[in-house]
């Protein structure tokens, strides 16, 4: 802490923090006022939201400085990186397919514990804590096809599994988790009409085939305030140049410009 005398004849205090923030801990929505607060993280990253509608990602390299003026309220959390941070990849199969990644994060961010009970149905692990993705629609259960959700609760004796979706708790039986699989990594397609926190897309050759501007964007728009896209330079440098997508032949625009009036059943 040090103090020196500023040209209005007021003290001039600088401090200067040195803090830990754990993964899904952080400081809570706080006031400041007549200050200059500069942030920066050495590792990791932390999330800021303010009462100004400014949010974002503080990470290595990039410093934030914000005046608090006459008072404003802010808070800087660490993101949870199961939570808010969202992968994305292009395909299913190989080493950095959907699934091949799916079981190494479920590895290194929901590990098996004795308070955590899984089990295995139709060839997947559910662990509590799991995050996994509604792949059809239910109307009984009001999920859909691409709603994300944790699992909350394993029931052995019940047969049961708990599932949040927004706070929802939702009730699965063992016979019905063929409807639900791990969202740690989704597909890029999957992801359309969604938004995260932070994204995460991973790109190799042995994407090839799905290798495409459009889908890149795509992936690349799902993120709100960080977007990370990991692997092999020639591989995004051949997304960004295949623009070659198939176009659809549907004959909607001729019947429009025909200006004919057919019924519905007829088109």
């Amino acid at each position: 802490v040090a103090a020196s005398d500023s040209p209005n004849g007021k003290a001039l205090l600088v401090v200067s923090n040195d803090d830990v923030v754990h993964p899904t801990s952080g400081f809570e929505t706080h006031p400041h006022r007549d200050m200059e607060i500069v942030t920066w993280v050495l590792e990791g990253e932390l999330e800021h939201r303010d009462t100004l509608g400014n949010s974002g990602a503080i990470y290595p390299g990039l410093a934030q400085r914000m005046s608090a003026g006459r008072g404003i309220w802010h808070s800087e959390k660490n993101l949870d990186p199961v939570r808010d941070v969202q992968v994305l990849a292009p395909m299913h199969r190989g080493s950095l397919g959907i699934r091949e990644l799916n079981t190494a994060l479920q590895a290194a961010l929901n590990p098996p514990r004795a308070d955590r009970p899984e089990i295995e149905r139709f060839g997947t692990k559910f662990r509590a804590g799991d995050k996994v993705l509604q792949t059809r629609n239910n109307y009984d259960k009001e999920v859909f096809n691409g709603d994300i959700g944790r699992v909350a609760s394993i029931d052995a004796d019940a047969r049961e599994v708990g599932i949040d979706f927004d706070g929802r708790r939702v009730i699965y039986q063992f016979g019905e988790l063929d409807e639900v699989e791990p969202a740690y990594a989704i597909s890029i397609h999957k992801s359309q009409g969604s938004e995260f926190p932070a994204v995460v897309i991973p790109l190799a050759m042995q994407h090839f085939l799905l290798l495409q501007r459009n889908l890149l964007y795509t992936g690349i728009t799902r993120g709100k305030q960080l977007v990370v896209v990991a692997g092999q330079r020639k591989a995004l440098a051949t997304a960004v140049r295949q623009n070659d997508t198939r176009k659809r032949h549907g004959g909607l625009l001729a019947r429009l410009s025909a200006g004919g009036s057919a019924p519905l059943g007829e088109m």
